[in-house]
């Protein structure tokens, strides 16, 4: 599986370590088309789920065209993130 590894998160500690198949929604805020925030929820952090929030800081089509690629269009929600 693929993963990122960008050393500890700051907020609740450990690893910042997720893969693509661990991710159960995603979104883009306020529309894909027009991103200012990425939000993701995954199950590696705690099996009940943890979401994350974070500003798009990178080309937003490339961005959402990888996450459709590495996630899948059908774990998108339209609804408000679940942190």
């Amino acid at each position: 599986d693929a993963e990122r590894r960008v050393g500890q998160n700051f907020a609740v500690g450990g690893r910042n370590s997720w893969r693509y198949c661990d991710i159960i929604e995603w979104a883009m805020y306020p529309s894909p088309e027009n991103p200012v925030l990425v939000y993701f929820r995954e199950r590696s952090t705690r099996p009940s789920g943890q979401g994350h929030l974070f500003p798009v800081l990178a080309d937003p089509v490339q961005l959402r065209n990888s996450m459709q690629q590495r996630i899948g269009e059908k774990k998108r929600v339209t609804g408000p993130p679940s942190l």
